[in-house]
């Protein structure tokens, strides 16, 4: 039996949780998620706050055989752990989101000076120039169980779902977008999302019909856990991300629109044809079982720690 430990300050997308979860749940090894912090969309957690991380963290340290640490290269620092605390343990670094793409050279500046024996995997494939080194390794998303506790439902006119942290990076395209086919006569519903908690969204998800990513440089949680619901996404990726897909013949069925003229063809030829927007959706839930699903990444994630 191994017993890992994912080290996150927050876990805002619930990676670390659900990581250590399938886990758990998949296979006779032990896992625990430890955050510094409880998230404010309030995905689940399993140890959280300093108070919580006080009473269980040297006994955790002391036990693990894999330290799973997420962005941060200081987490067993701030969370009261010393070198010798580590010395010998399997080491993975996990690299999430723009944090990492704005401070990279620091980051792992600061990991190469204090750790050895060190494994890098990122989330998003576009992370991957950052470290040449790194792995891609896809967020697990565990869509049957979110299958089995919201309803699916399906709209006429369909309903457009956007959800994100921070609306005012990814949002104006959008609602440009959607403002002028509207004014081309265009019918549909959309609705704009930010500052929910994950179950909120998560239900609001299963009743929407397609679900737009943004301009984000490759799909993200959100497109994921609406997959679960069968809605077709329109997603954007940058040129790295998409010849990484191609390189290794990954063929992700998510609609690619990187400019405003892209998303108003993707936007209509989805909201116009009923038909294809089922196809597409149902495409969408096999990619993210094929590529996201627990045992998938579970699998994947102990091929990392052998």
């Amino acid at each position: 039996m191994v017993n890992i430990v994912s080290l996150n300050y927050e876990d805002l997308g619930g990676l670390s949780y659900n990581l250590c979860t399938a886990i758990n749940d998949l296979t006779d090894h032990q896992a625990v998620s430890v955050s510094m912090i409880s998230n404010w969309i309030r995905y689940p957690q399993m140890v959280a706050g300093k108070k919580a991380i006080a009473e269980v963290m040297p006994e955790l340290i002391r036990n693990a055989d894999v330290l799973h640490i997420n962005e941060r290269p200081m987490l067993l620092s701030f969370m009261g752990a010393k070198p010798e605390d580590w010395k010998g343990k399997k080491i993975i670094y996990h690299f999430h989101g723009s944090r990492f793409r704005r401070r990279a050279p620091r980051i792992l500046k600061a990991i190469r000076a204090e750790f050895s024996n060190v494994s890098y995997v990122v989330s998003t494939p576009n992370l991957l120039p950052f470290i040449p080194e790194g792995t891609w390794f896809p967020a697990v998303i565990p869509i049957e169980k979110y299958r089995g506790k919201y309803t699916i439902q399906r709209n006429d006119p369909p309903v457009l779902y956007a959800a994100h942290t921070k609306p005012r990076r990814h949002r104006p395209i959008l609602i440009k977008a959607t403002d002028q086919l509207r004014e081309e006569g265009l019918k549909f519903d959309v609705e704009w999302v930010g500052g929910k908690t994950h179950v909120w969204n998560l239900k609001h998800k299963a009743q929407a019909d397609i679900y737009l990513n943004g301009m984000k440089p490759f799909y993200g949680i959100d497109s994921l856990e609406a997959s679960a619901f069968e809605m077709p996404c329109v997603v954007n990726m940058n040129e790295f991300s998409e010849n990484y897909m191609d390189k290794h013949d990954i063929d992700c069925p998510y609609i690619l629109a990187g400019s405003l003229s892209h998303l108003k063809f993707a936007i209509s030829d989805l909201v116009s044809d009923r038909d294809f927007r089922e196809r597409e959706g149902q495409r969408a839930y096999e990619y993210v079982k094929d590529m996201h699903s627990p045992e998938v990444s579970v699998k994947r994630f102990l091929e990392m720690i052998e």
